[in-house]
């Protein structure tokens, strides 16, 4: 089947990091994130997440797992800037 799954998302200029630890689940999201066409990268922990996006501060998406906190997450970050 050649069928487009998303045929209205094309995100072909859009960053998303995707931090998530658990390997099946990430196997799940990049399958339905690849139709999208944006630029997906992965990492598993928050650390990870932090020096991924001081590379690339041009990130359009942040996609965080339940155990992993978006205050921690933001926690790093603000640590990093200051």
């Amino acid at each position: 089947m050649t069928e487009e799954v998303y045929p209205g998302y094309h995100w072909n200029t859009k960053k998303i990091l995707v931090v998530e630890d658990d390997e099946s689940s990430t196997f799940l999201l990049r399958e339905v994130l690849k139709e999208t066409g944006a630029k997906i990268e992965y990492t598993t922990d928050g650390d990870g997440a932090v020096e991924y996006i001081r590379n690339n501060p041009e990130t359009d998406l942040i996609l965080l797992t339940k155990p992993l906190s978006p205050v921690l997450l933001l926690d790093k970050l603000n640590n990093y800037l200051s």
